[in-house]
Formats: structure tokens, C-alpha cells, sequence
């Protein structure tokens, strides 16, 4: 069976989701660096004098490359180690491998694929660059350098790697449309407008689009036009609660903040105590002079998620402002002891006060 890795007419489009799977989350992850098994110390030992000495035991020349029947062998073993729970068996054959064939792209593709499945983003970003650097840069291997420099908290990054699949393969819309994502997440509102634009003549039917066109008319404070685009996200992807959120910010930023809680209302308790969604109903209530009922709100999300401080002092600050001395304490003491300095100094002004 030839590996997918010696593929030279692959479409980045259908094979992200499979390596983003991999490496995921909601958004959401990514945050624990799990380190490969120890390697005998006579494997570490080769391969610090091949780093530090630029050792190599003998072989083939530096431009060689493996047989296919040879490379597919090392990719394969090395997967099977992986699977098995072996990780560092995996990573010395990847290792290894590249110290013999240095120019061989589909090994440093694998390798950063390893990287990646063992939550090493830096790494296997890194790998990632060194495949272009080997080359050929293809639209493909630019697309997952840009997905895993995203992981890697390098948006700068992820928009050049984007923007040279883009160019190498002009007419996919899933390309464009993470252009579009990584555009925005650097603050290029307006070049991400553009791109996502493309995206959408590409493939009309990306309701993340239209949702990004939205948030980008929100940051530019044009509520109207957000309406516009995040109502077809909505009619694309109805259950969504990113575009009703969307919609309940775009109807608050339009002083409209009773149409606001009604797009809100339909949601389940569980989305409803969400931080995000509870922050945009409570500056609705705040603006209809409805204090009281933001703070009960606010208490049901810290009393649901009672470590979080910042849901305990918004309870405590609403509670303050409708009034309610004692909640206000309660609330203020958990946001204390929880480390949030407000809390203590809320508690202060409430003790002044009387």
C-alpha cells in the first residue's frame, strides 16, 4: 500500500481534518507538552554526536534518498511504534532515519506528524519548516506548516504558510478560508475581509465564513452589516451558538438589547451559563436597568463553575450594584479566595460602608 507521505497530488482541503484531529480540540487542547519516552542511552549518546559533532554514521550521501520500498518500511515502523505507546522507539527510528537521509521531505513530514500526536506543536512545527526548506514546497505541506504554526501560537507564521497555499493553489476555499482565519487572528481585518470574500465565491456555503465576516463588522462597529452576514451562518448552521452569540452582540452593539436576550433565550442552561454568553446577557439586563437579574445570573455561572474568580467578582459587582449588601460579600469573599484582588477590595468598600 504506498503511504499517503510519498503522495505528490494530495488536497489539503480533505487531508487537514485528519491531522487537525490529531493535534485538537473547541477550541478550543494543546496547552500540556507531553515528553517522548528516554531513549537507551547509547541511542542518546549517537545522536548528540550527530547534533553536536555533526557525526554520521556511514551511509549513503547526504542527497540520498531511501527506496520507496525502504522508506515506507521506516514510516510504517515508526507508526506502529507510536500506536503501541512507544513513543520514544517511534522517535528514534524518525531520528535516525533523517540523520542518514537528511533530504527527504516525507520523513521530516512524518516526524512532525509524531510531533504533533504527542502534543510537541513547537516541534513539530519546526519539522514542518525543515520539509519546506527540503522541499518541494507544495501546496499541501504549506498548508499544514500554517495549521501547525497556528497550534503553535505563531498566527505571524500561519498567514505566510496560508498565503503560499493560496497562491500555489488558488481554488480552494478551505485554504482561503484559513488565510482568512489566521488574517484575523494578527489583526489584518481588513486583508481577512477580502479573503474570506474569496472563500465564500469559492464555496458559498462555509457558515464559518459568513460568522467571521460577522465578528470583523463587529470589531468595526457596524452592527448592521454583521446582522446581514452572521443571518446566513445562522440559516446554514441553525444549532450553532457562536452565531447566536454573534447575533445577541450585534443586536446589544445596536442598542437593541431586549432582541438581544430573545435571540439568547432559546439556548439550554448549560450554554446559558457559558462565560461568554452570560457576559452578553448581562450587559443587556445592565442596560435595561435590570442589575438585579444580571447578578442572579452571574451567581448561578460562579455557583456552576465555583473556581473560576472572575465569575464570583462580576457576581459580587452586580449584586453591589442591585443593592444586595450580603451577596455581594458572599461573592466577593469566593473571588478573595480564589486570589482575585478585587474581591478583597470590594469586601473593603462593603465593610466602610457599613
Amino acid at each position: 500500500m504506498t503511504d499517503r507521505r510519498t503522495s505528490s497530488n494530495r488536497n489539503p482541503a480533505r487531508t487537514s481534518g485528519r491531522r487537525v484531529v490529531i493535534v485538537l480540540v473547541v477550541s478550543l487542547v494543546l496547552a500540556a507538552v507531553v515528553g517522548a519516552a528516554a531513549l537507551s542511552r547509547s541511542q542518546f549518546m549517537t545522536s548528540r554526536r550527530a547534533l553536536v559533532e555533526g557525526w554520521r554514521a556511514p551511509g549513503p550521501p547526504p542527497t540520498a534518498q531511501p527506496a520507496e520500498d525502504r522508506l515506507l518500511a521506516i514510516l510504517k515502523s515508526a507508526r506502529a511504534y507510536a500506536l503501541q505507546g512507544e513513543p520514544g522507539k517511534a522517535e528514534a527510528i524518525y531520528r535516525e532515519a533523517l540523520a542518514q537521509f537528511p533530504s527527504t521531505q516525507a520523513l521530516y513530514l512524518g516526524y512532525a506528524d509524531f510531533l504533533m500526536a504527542e502534543h510537541r506543536v513547537g516541534e513539530g512545527y519546526a519539522q514542518y519548516e525543515k520539509a519546506l526548506a527540503v522541499g518541494p514546497r507544495s501546496a499541501e505541506v504549506e498548508f499544514q506548516a500554517g495549521v501547525s504554526a497556528g497550534l503553535a501560537s505563531r498566527p505571524d507564521r500561519a498567514v505566510e504558510h496560508f498565503a503560499a497555499a493560496q497562491a500555489l493553489e488558488p481554488g480552494s476555499a478551505e485554504v482561503a478560508l484559513r488565510l482568512g482565519q489566521a488574517q484575523m487572528k494578527v489583526g489584518e481585518d481588513d486583508a481577512a475581509r477580502a479573503t474570506l470574500v474569496r472563500a465564500l465565491k469559492l464555496d458559498e456555503d462555509r457558515a464559518i465564513a459568513w460568522g467571521m465576516l460577522a465578528e470583523i463588522s463587529l470589531r468595526q462597529n457596524n452592527a448592521a452589516m454583521a446582522l446581514q452576514h452572521v443571518e446566513k451562518a445562522r440559516r446554514l448552521e441553525p444549532a450553532s451558538l457562536a452565531w447566536r452569540l454573534i447575533e445577541a452582540r450585534a443586536h446589544r452593539r445596536g442598542n437593541d438589547p431586549r432582541r438581544a436576550l430573545e435571540v439568547l433565550a432559546g439556548i439550554d442552561e448549560g450554554d446559558r451559563l457559558n462565560e461568554a454568553v452570560v457576559r452578553v446577557m448581562a450587559e443587556c439586563y445592565g442596560m435595561l436597568s435590570r442589575p438585579a437579574d444580571a447578578a442572579a445570573l452571574y451567581a448561578r455561572a460562579s455557583d456552576a463553575s465555583p473556581g473560576t474568580p472572575g465569575l464570583a467578582m462580576e457576581a459580587a459587582s452586580w449584586f453591589e450594584r442591585a443593592g444586595d449588601a450580603e451577596a455581594a460579600r458572599r461573592y466577593a469573599a469566593r473571588a478573595a479566595d480564589l486570589g482575585d484582588p478585587r474581591g478583597t477590595q470590594l469586601l473593603e468598600r462593603l465593610s466602610a460602608g457599613g
